[in-house]
């Protein structure tokens, strides 16, 4: 495929661009050039002004240059159909390719994913990977490819060379059993496609679409998707959207999608709750680093005469602008809510300071996991790291005496319910008197906030090349092993990665196997008051 337009995508030297000129220039040789804006912007050598001719316009200053077209050849670009043979016939020999790992999703949905054997006719694939050898638009040149790949039902373009929704329409209307398709990191924002190329049957099997980092208008989602009725997971991942727009048809639009991946995004929560929260098979949601920010729980409205988000079960929330707890407090009122990322955000950035602090006075301090946890009564997972059941009941009960019963006794009770939901439950379950004071009862079961620290000696081999040999602080009994190991390697200054890990309770040392464990869990190994000494190698 070597004729060339402006709005082609092509590849020279391992570099892309976009053709954004074809023909000559004053005061050249008499060739065709052909003027390109490069990906990598630092490839450029000026904004598509040459000896003081404006031929094209730039969207990033000085990432243009020119090209003799006869110098581009076939600029990368290759047919679909040629693409197949020379993955499966040509170099059907080499597997090497599909060693390779590759992800899909934003920093909270990621999917890690092999290619599989595929040393099969192709009238029997039905996974075919295309992805990098430079498939251009041109479908419609084919010999009817569908008839070729019969059982395809899964097709990666990612890293191609379309320019525009155009050839993802010619796809989908040439594979109508496809179930799923991933065209990421292709320029797809071109406005060009055809009502030939959207018209066509519904594409019922396809419950896949994956579309990251194309800069694709939402609109063409939008079309697109309304041919695909039973659409379940659609990852738009680092796309510039910012407005998902008419909210009235955006349930009919996606009335079975039970993923959504907005990811790196722009957008506001006035659209997540308009659009997204009534959703009704929603279980995965994920808004990382869209700048979101804190603000009044518009999560516990109503949207469309419902609850909003009644099935999510998954949300990130990961690199946003949460400075505050209301966003968060309202999310406990999401009741399958089991899965919560809020790393990146300022609510959370402190965490080791806080650790740190309490570490050092002896005291259990809030920190942002202990917040969040409190606060979403059904979560089981937070940061990818698992709840147990002793770290909530440590989080509520800090959380219940500290925030709620402070809140209560400063601005009313009535104010301290609106600003903590859980209050009334927590209130209950820890058996507290009207002044926020803990019960007889409860005092004999959970006991004091000061029997919740246990004595951890941290000492460091000569092996392990610490700074310090040993140290002594007070951590809360239901951290884990494995975060005290990090909390040593610090307060140790050890350099490197901590290999092995020892525990001397009492007289006995035992190595470390499990280190998801708790301190809890190896008191029982000996004597509670002597407290425990943790061995780095």
């Amino acid at each position: 495929m070597s004729d060339l337009s402006v709005g082609a995508r092509v590849e020279h030297l391992g570099h892309r661009a976009t053709v954004r000129f074809l023909g000559r220039l004053k005061g050249r040789p008499a060739d065709t050039w052909v003027g390109l804006e490069w990906d990598d912007h630092t490839r450029g050598k000026h904004s598509g002004a040459v000896d003081g001719v404006q031929y094209f316009q730039v969207d990033r200053p000085g990432s243009a240059s020119f090209i003799k077209k006869s110098k581009l050849g076939a600029a990368g670009r290759v047919s679909f159909e040629a693409a197949l043979r020379q993955r499966y016939v040509t170099d059907a020999s080499d597997t090497s390719y599909r060693e390779q790992r590759h992800e899909i999703g934003g920093s909270g949905g990621k999917v890690e994913f092999r290619f599989g054997d595929c040393m099969l006719p192709m009238r029997r694939l039905k996974f075919v990977d295309l992805s990098g050898l430079g498939v251009a638009a041109g479908l419609e040149e084919e010999k009817q490819p569908g008839d070729l790949l019969v059982a395809m039902r899964e097709l990666r373009l990612a890293d191609s060379l379309f320019e525009s929704m155009r050839f993802v329409h010619q796809i989908l209307n040439e594979f109508l059993k496809l179930a799923v398709l991933d065209v990421s990191r292709n320029v797809l924002g071109g406005s060009d496609s055809p009502a030939e190329a959207i018209e066509g049957a519904r594409h019922d099997c396809l419950h896949t679409l994956i579309m990251n980092s194309c800069n694709v208008a939402w609109k063409d989602i939008r079309t697109l998707c309304g041919r695909t009725p039973n659409l379940r997971e659609l990852r738009v991942y680092n796309c510039s959207i910012t407005s998902l727009q008419q909210p009235e048809a955006f349930v009919q639009t996606f009335a079975r999608l039970q993923l959504l991946d907005l990811d790196q995004n722009g957008v506001s929560w006035a659209t997540v709750v308009s659009h997204l929260g009534a959703l009704p098979h929603l279980r995965e949601l994920y808004l990382s680093r869209n700048g979101l920010e804190d603000c009044d729980a518009l999560l516990a409205t109503e949207a469309g005469g419902g609850a909003v988000f009644r099935r999510l079960e998954i949300l990130s929330l990961a690199g946003n602008k949460l400075d505050g707890w209301r966003v968060v407090t309202a999310l406990h009122a999401l009741p399958a809510l089991r899965q919560l990322r809020l790393a990146g955000n300022p609510v959370m950035a402190d965490e080791e300071d806080v650790e740190r602090e309490s570490l050092k006075c002896g005291v259990l301090v809030m920190t942002g996991r202990m917040h969040a946890i409190a606060r979403v009564g059904q979560m089981q997972l937070l940061d990818g790291s698992s709840i147990s059941e002793d770290e909530r009941l440590y989080a509520e009960k800090k959380y219940v005496i500290e925030v709620c019963a402070a809140g209560a006794n400063a601005r009313g009770m009535a104010q301290a319910k609106l600003e903590n939901p859980r209050l009334e439950e927590l209130w209950a379950k820890f058996e507290l008197d009207d002044n926020g004071g803990m019960g007889a009862g409860r005092k004999g079961v959970t006991g004091s906030m000061k029997d919740d620290l246990i004595k951890v000696q941290m000492e460091a081999t000569a092996k392990a090349g610490a700074g310090r040999q040993c140290v002594t602080r007070h951590v809360p009994r239901n951290v884990t092993i494995e975060r005290v190991k990090r909390i040593a390697n610090r307060l140790l200054r050890i350099k490197g990665v901590t290999e092995e890990v020892f525990i001397q309770v009492g007289g006995d040392i035992k190595e470390v196997e499990d280190e998801s464990r708790d301190i809890d869990y190896w008191l029982s190994f000996g004597d509670e008051g002597e407290g425990i000494k943790l061995i780095c190698a």
